[in-house]
């Protein structure tokens, strides 16, 4: 898994996630890029891929801090298990703000391909 070469395949609204440590840098550089679970967009083996999603557990509306979903994703054989947690949402860390509309994740990243399994973690947000 690498950076997403094109950092415009997802316009206006939705989801960007970084390597830990990365993603609040002015020219950081997405590693998963969604426009809430239609488009999806990670970079395997040195291309940017289109991911096709297959479940999810819901939607991402009304999030609350802390709350946790998941969405799974497949590719060429490969199966992308993404596992969200909320750590900043507006309404939990700035009730007064009408015009915030995003929300900070923790993600975790789950690759399967033949019975293997590996993971690596992520850190990002979604909004507009």
């Amino acid at each position: 898994m690498g950076y997403v070469s094109d950092q415009n395949v997802v316009d206006d609204c939705g989801c960007s996630f970084y390597w830990p440590g990365e993603e609040r840098k002015s020219a950081a550089k997405q590693i998963f890029s969604s426009d809430f679970g239609d488009t999806v967009w990670m970079n395997l083996d040195g291309q940017d891929v289109r991911l096709r999603r297959i479940k999810s557990d819901e939607s991402m509306e009304n999030i609350k801090k802390g709350r946790r979903h998941y969405e799974i994703y497949e590719y060429a054989g490969l199966q992308i298990r993404l596992d969200y947690l909320a750590t900043w949402t507006c309404e939990a860390d700035m009730p007064e703000s009408e015009s915030c509309e995003v929300t900070y994740y923790d993600l975790k990243i789950t690759f399967t391909k033949g019975g293997q399994h590996s993971s690596t973690r992520a850190k990002g947000l979604c909004g507009c």
